[in-house]
């Protein structure tokens, strides 16, 4: 790069650093907020349902996993929103398929971005790396709940 480009390249990471943050913000956002409600949600009927059987609490655990994965596809959709309406991309199949490929940091699909735009690529990425480490905890303390319930109910049938 030479020093001419500089004046340049340092607006382009401005406006992508405040657009990239932007949306980073609100997905994680939106993402602590719902898999906090499907973790309480999962946690009380649990504890309201302690005779209940380990398969019913199986079965509460895949519906809330589900909705952890929808939250996950409203994230990207969010992503692919932001894309098409900003111009970046004229085709919003290929906007969600770009901001899936990002937001699960698969890299299967080509960066399509316009020229100075290209960091936008990371932020999606960091907002699915944060958003998926945040569900897989809430999944584990689920899934300790589910293990401590089936091993409870595995010593009773002894």
């Amino acid at each position: 790069m030479n020093d001419n480009n500089l004046p340049i390249f340092a607006g382009d990471m401005l406006r992508d650093i405040t657009v990239g943050t932007s949306c980073l913000a609100i997905v994680l956002l939106v993402n602590i907020y719902f898999f906090m409600k499907i973790l309480i949600w999962f946690t009380r009927k649990a504890e309201n349902n302690v005779n209940s059987s380990a398969n019913r609490l199986m079965g509460r655990f895949m519906v809330a996993a589900l909705l952890m994965c929808l939250t996950q596809v409203g994230s990207i959709l969010f992503w692919a929103g932001v894309i098409y309406k900003s111009g970046l991309i004229d085709n919003l199949r290929i906007a969600m398929l770009f901001a899936g490929s990002c937001y699960t940091t698969l890299g299967i699909f080509p960066d399509v971005l316009p020229k100075g735009w290209q960091s936008i690529a990371f932020y999606i990425a960091f907002s699915g790396l944060f958003a998926f480490a945040i569900a897989t905890a809430a999944m584990i303390s689920m899934l300790s709940t589910v293990s401590r319930r089936a091993y409870e109910e595995a010593l009773k049938n002894k």
